[in-house]
C-alpha cells in the first residue's frame, strides 16, 4: 500500500512470490483447496453452473481428494463470491474476461476428474483416459482440440531433426502430466489477474509504502515431499534474517527512537505478517553486532551464545553439494532418478549431523531443522522439480480460440524466449538451453523476496498456534511453549534481559524524565547528572545501568546512557503515573469550570423562574379573590394616581388655556366668554 503526501492511500502494488501451486491438486487432511473454487461453484447462477457443466464440490477430485465436508463453518462462499463480483466490476473487468476466467478455474476442476486405467500392448503398460467425457468438457471450457488434449495428457512428445516421436504414458505419468496443466493453468492465471490489478491501483508517483507479507508456515506432514522441503527451506533462511534484522535492532538500540524526532523514514516500510505455525530461529555466525558495542563502549560483557541455523541452510541451498543443488544437477540427466537423487545426498552428507539417513533402505532422508526433524519422501522429487511446460501443450493451447487462455500461454512463450536468449548471450560459446527448475526459481525469487525485506524498515508479527487441534478455547501450554522455545523468542528475550538494550543519549534522558523530578531548567545533560536524576528516580544498583563513552552523532553529539530493561520499564511505569495523574489533574480542573458554569446559569434560570412563580402567585393566578391582595391594592392605588394625575393636568391645562384666551381678547377687541 502507498501513501501520499497527504496520508491517503494513492496505490498498491501486489508481488507474487513462492505461489503454491501444488495446492491445486494436492492437500493435506483437513485443509482445502484455494477458496475461488468452493466460492464459484456456490455463488454462480444455475445457468452458468450448467454453462460450465459445474456440480457440487464433493464431486472433484482436487476439491475432495480425502473425503469429507468441503465447507468451513462461519464461510459464506456464496456471499464472498458476489463481493468478488463485486470487486471485479470495480476493477474494470469485462463480462468476457469474467467469463474466461470462470471457464479457466472450471476445467482445472474438471481436468482432475479425468482418470485413467492400464493397458498392455508390446509387453508395455500405457495409461488410457476412461473420462473421455471430462476431456470434451474441458477442451470445449478451453476452446482447444480434445484429441491434442488427450495425447498431451497420454504422450510424451520428442522432437528430433526430422520427425516427433509420440511415446505413451504410464498411468503415473500421465497422471503428472494432468496435473502439471492444472498447476500451469492456475499459476499462469494467478499471474495474468496479477498484473492487471497491478496497472489498475499501480502508484502514479513515488512515495512511502508499506508492504505486507503473508507465508507460509512450518510444515511436517505425514507424507512430506519436495514441496514441503521448499517451503521449510524459506521458513530458515526468513529465520536467518529474521534474527539478522533482530540483532540489528539490537545495536541501533530503542534509545535511538527516544532521540529522534521522527522515526527513521526509509523508503519502504516493511511489515511482515507470519502466519502460524512459522517459527523463525536465529541465523546470525559469530557474535551480535550489541555485544560488539558493548566493547566498543568499554562495558563489561560477557558473550551470549545462540543458536544458529546457517549450516542447515548450507546443507539446503550450498553449492555445489546442497540439497536442492543436487536435485538440479540429478535433473539434467536423462537416466537420473529417485533413487539415484537419494544416494548423492546419502554419499556427501551422510556424516552430516543435521542429515540422517534412514536404518532401513527406504527412499527417504531426514533434516534437522530450526523447528525440529522432518522426514522427506523422495518420490517424485526429479518430476516434480521439473515442472516444465511441454512444447506441445503450449502450442495446444496457443491455439485456443478463447482470448485470454491464449494470451496467457503467449506471455509465457515469450519468457521462454527470453531466457534462452539470455543464456546464449550469457555464454562465450553456443550451449543446450537448460530450462530453469522449480528449485532454482525457487531460490531466485526468495532471494528477490529477501532482498526487497533489506531495503525496508521490517517489522515482525509472531502468531502462536494455542493447539494442534484448531478449536476455539483451548489452550495447549506444551504447544506454545515449545513454538516459543523453537522460534527464538525466548533466546532474544534473555539476550534483552542480560544485556543494556536501552540506550537513551543524556539529553533526551534528562527532558524524557525531567517530570518526575524537581530540577532546574538548565541543567547540563552530562552523564552526572544523568546519574543523579536515576538515583532520586528509583533505587538502582551500578549493574542496572552503564554511562557511554562514545559519542553518537545524533542527537547533538551526546553520549549515551545504557539501561536494562527491566530499570526502563520501571522509570516507563513512573512516566506514565505521573502523565495519568497529570491528565487528571486537568480534566479534574476542566469538569469543575464546566460544572460551576453551567451551575451559575442553571441559578440564574432558577432565580428568574422563582420571581416569576412569586409574581403570578401574588396577583392570585385568576385574579379573583375574596381577599384583596397586595397586587390588586397596588393596581388600584396606580389607577387613583394616575386618574388623580389626570384631573390635575386637566385643571392646569384649562387654567393655561384660559388665561392665554383673555389676552388675546384684550387685545383684539373680542370680548371672552363668562
Amino acid at each position: 500500500m502507498v501513501w501520499g503526501a497527504g496520508g491517503l492511500i494513492c496505490g498498491a502494488i501486489t508481488s507474487q512470490y513462492l505461489l503454491e501451486k501444488s495446492r491445486v491438486v494436492f492437500q493435506a487432511k483437513s485443509e482445502r483447496n484455494y477458496h475461488i473454487f468452493y466460492e464459484m461453484l456456490a455463488g454462480l447462477p444455475a445457468q452458468q453452473r450448467q454453462r460450465y457443466c459445474l456440480q457440487g464440490a464433493e464431486t472433484y477430485y482436487y476439491l475432495n481428494q480425502v473425503g469429507g465436508n468441503c465447507e468451513i463453518p462461519g464461510k459464506e462462499d456464496a456471499e464472498d463470491f458476489r463481493r468478488l463480483l463485486g470487486t471485479m466490476e470495480a476493477l474494470g473487468f469485462s463480462v468476457d474476461e469474467q467469463n474466461s476466467i470462470f471457464r479457466i478455474l472450471s476445467s482445472v476442476l474438471h481436468l482432475g476428474n479425468v482418470y485413467f486405467e492400464k493397458y498392455e500392448t508390446d509387453c508395455q503398460e500405457i495409461a488410457t483416459v476412461v473420462s473421455a467425457a471430462e476431456i470434451r468438457t474441458v477442451a470445449e471450457l478451453l476452446q482447444v482440440s480434445p484429441e491434442g488434449l488427450q495425447k498431451a495428457i497420454t504422450f510424451k512428445v520428442t522432437e528430433t531433426l526430422r520427425e516427433k516421436i509420440f511415446t505413451p504414458l504410464t498411468v503415473e505419468s500421465a497422471v503428472d502430466a494432468r496435473d502439471a496443466i492444472a498447476k500451469t493453468l492456475y499459476a499462469l492465471l494467478f499471474g495474468w489477474l496479477t498484473d492487471r490489478i497491478n496497472k489498475l491501483v499501480y502508484p502514479r508517483q513515488d512515495a512511502l509504502s508499506i508492504a505486507i507479507l503473508d507465508i507460509y508456515g512450518f510444515e511436517d506432514l505425514n507424507f512430506n515431499s519436495f514441496e514441503q522441503l521448499c517451503i521449510n527451506y524459506a521458513n530458515e533462511y526468513l529465520q536467518f534474517f529474521f534474527n539478522k534484522i533482530v540483532f540489528q535492532e539490537e545495536q541501533v538500540g530503542r534509545g535511538e527512537e527516544l532521540g529522534s524526532a521522527r522515526p527513521r523514514s526509509p523508503q519502504s516500510w516493511g511489515f511482515w505478517g507470519v502466519r502460524a505455525p512459522t517459527p523463525w530461529h536465529v541465523g546470525l555466525r559469530g557474535r551480535p553486532a550489541s555485544q560488539e558495542e558493548y566493547l566498543r563502549e568499554q562495558i563489561e560483557w560477557k558473550e551470549i551464545p545462540f543458536s544458529d541455523n546457517q549450516p542447515c541452510i548450507d546443507l539446503i541451498s550450498q553449492k555445489p553439494y546442497g540439497i536442492l543443488r543436487i536435485l538440479d544437477d540429478q535433473s539434467c540427466f536423462p537416466q537420473a532418478t529417485d533413487h539415484t537423487f537419494l544416494q548423492k545426498c546419502h554419499y556427501h552428507h551422510g556424516t552430516n549431523p543435521l542429515y540422517t539417513k534412514p536404518k532401513m533402505p527406504l527412499p527417504e532422508f531426514t533434516i534437522k531443522h530450526y523447528a525440529g526433524k522432518v522426514t522427506y519422501q523422495v518420490h517424485k522429487f526429479l518430476d516434480k522439480n521439473y515442472d516444465q511446460v511441454r512444447q506441445d501443450v503450449l502450442d495446444l493451447f496457443l491455439s485456443s480460440r478463447t482470448k485470454v487462455v491464449a494470451n496467457l500461454f503467449f506471455g509465457h512463450a515469450q519468457v521462454l524466449a527470453r531466457q534462452r536468449s539470455l543464456v546464449r548471450r550469457s555464454s562465450t560459446r553456443t550451449r543446450r538451453y537448460k530450462a530453469p527448475t522449480v528449485a532454482a526459481r525457487f531460490q531466485q525469487s526468495l532471494l528477490d523476496l529477501v532482498e526487497k525485506m533489506e531495503r525496508c524498515n521490517p517489522f515482525f508479527v509472531r502468531c502462536l498456534k494455542p493447539n494442534n487441534k484448531k478449536e476455539p478455547g483451548l489452550f495447549e501450554a506444551d504447544v506454545v511453549s515449545s513454538q516459543l522455545r523453537y522460534s527464538g523468542i525466548l533466546e532474544t528475550i534473555r539476550i534483552r534481559k542480560e544485556g543494556f538494550p536501552i540506550r537513551i543519549p543524556f539529553l533526551v534522558f534528562i527532558d524524557r524524565y525531567r517530570c518526575l523530578v524537581d530540577m532546574w531548567s538548565n541543567v547540563v545533560p552530562n552523564g552526572a547528572n544523568c546519574v543523579e536524576m536515576l538515583r532520586n528516580l528509583c533505587p538502582v544498583s551500578p549493574s542496572m545501568y552503564y554511562v557511554g563513552v562514545t559519542k553518537v552523532p545524533t542527537p547533538k553529539t551526546a553520549a549515551r546512557l545504557f539501561l536494562k530493561e527491566q530499570l526502563y520499564q520501571a522509570l516507563e511505569s513512573k512516566r506514565a503515573r505521573a502523565h495519568h495523574l497529570a491528565a487528571l489533574t486537568l480534566q479534574r480542573y476542566a469538569r469543575t469550570f464546566f460544572i460551576k458554569r453551567r451551575f451559575r446559569s442553571l441559578r440564574r434560570k432558577i432565580v428568574l423562574l422563582q420571581s416569576r412563580a412569586r409574581g403570578y402567585l401574588a396577583s392570585g393566578g385568576n385574579g379573583v379573590t375574596a381577599v384583596p391582595s397586595h397586587r390588586q391594592r397596588y393596581r388600584r392605588m396606580r389607577h387613583t394616581l394616575i386618574k388623580f394625575r389626570s384631573l390635575v393636568h386637566i385643571y392646569v391645562n384649562r387654567r393655561r388655556y384660559l388665561k392665554v384666551r383673555g389676552v388675546v381678547a384684550r387685545h383684539g377687541g373680542v370680548t371672552a366668554p363668562s
